[in-house]
Formats: structure tokens, sequence, C-alpha cells
């Protein structure tokens, strides 16, 4: 089971309705298009990386009427501006990938004495 959070945000580009959601289709979809693992790529994510950024954009961004399947390679096949989606939707990745790894507790164990 994964500890993964399944994060939404309901987007509009170009008039027509999409959702982002970051899960484990996405880390799955990530990897076969970068080639690369995830918890090292989110780094270059927040290192506003263009392949990076894209990649992780079409690894989550997904049609409203098709919210379980990532548009994948129809983002760089489809009929979107990618300078366009990379500019409006840079923030909601970052935002969606940050928020959907799981956070340490605050607590820490201390050492027994």
């Amino acid at each position: 089971m994964s500890n993964l959070k399944r994060k939404i945000e309901n987007i509009e580009i170009e008039g027509k309705k999409y959702m982002m959601a970051f899960d484990m289709a996405s880390v799955d979809l990530f990897q076969e298009l970068s080639g690369k693992g995830v918890l090292k790529s989110v780094i270059k994510l927040n290192e506003l990386d263009d392949k990076t950024v894209l990649d992780f954009i079409a690894s989550t961004l997904r049609t409203a009427d098709n919210p379980e399947n990532p548009l994948g390679e129809n983002l760089y096949n489809g009929e979107l501006d990618l300078f366009t989606v990379m500019i409006i939707l840079i923030p909601h990745v970052i935002k969606i990938v940050n928020e959907g790894f799981p956070k340490a507790d605050n607590e820490v164990e201390e050492g027994k004495n």
C-alpha cells in the first residue's frame, strides 16, 4: 500500500476543463516518460528544469472527463501549446507533487539511556 497522498486540483486551460492529480499512476508514468526516479526529480522540479516540469505535468494532468488517466505522451502530441501550459501549470504541479508525499512526524523519538 502506498503512503502517497492523492492531491487534486481543478484547472481550466484554453476553455477546457482539466484536473491535476498526483498518485501512483503519476509516479509510474513519470518514470516511464523521463527514465528517472521521482524522488531525485522532485529537486529538478523545484529548480524549474524545463523537461522535468513538462514530464511531471504530463504525468499529472488529466482531462476532466477521464480523471484516472494522465495525458502522458498526449500532452506532447496534443493540441495544447506547451509553453503556455508550462507557464500556467508550474505553480500547480510543484504544489501537488510536493504536498503528495508523506510528511515526517514532528515528534522525534529521543534515544533511550
